[in-house]
């Protein structure tokens, strides 16, 4: 959010330093993305639009579309572990006042993280299972 004001700030000041000295900003835009959102402000007194920000970071899915949101990701690598599942998880987050996202899309990310955290188990017992067959010391090398 910082970095979306400085932004905002530095990109004024250099295309309207002689027109606004004093900006006064407000949102213009902004675009939910799961809990992730991208913003951009406006001027109100001389009309400048910023840039938008995005206010997460995006990992490549490998996947055709958009990236999937960081923040997104984790929230289904969380759930995965609790027995709160999704639709819980919106219910709460539309209790706190905060725009749930679309159970689709949790459903696609909670197979994706599914997907890979299967993948990472199955990478490690096979390490695990290499390094006993490998120990001298249990008879199996």
């Amino acid at each position: 959010m910082v970095e979306m004001w400085n932004i905002a700030i530095q990109t004024h000041a250099d295309e309207e330093a002689e027109v606004c000295a004093v900006p006064q900003f407000k949102i213009n835009t902004e675009e939910k993305w799961g809990i992730g959102w991208k913003y951009s402000l406006k001027c109100l007194n001389c009309g400048y639009i910023s840039p938008v920000v995005k206010l997460y970071k995006e990992i490549t899915t490998g996947k055709r579309g958009r990236k999937a949101a960081a923040v997104n990701i984790n929230l289904q690598a969380g759930l995965l572990d609790m027995p709160l599942g999704k639709s819980r998880t919106r219910l709460l987050q539309a209790d706190l006042d905060i725009p749930p996202p679309a159970e689709s899309g949790m459903s696609k990310l909670s197979n994706y993280v599914s997907s890979k955290t299967t993948d990472l188990n199955n990478e490690s017992m096979r390490t695990k299972v290499e390094e006993v067959k490998n120990d001298k010391i249990c008879g199996f090398g």
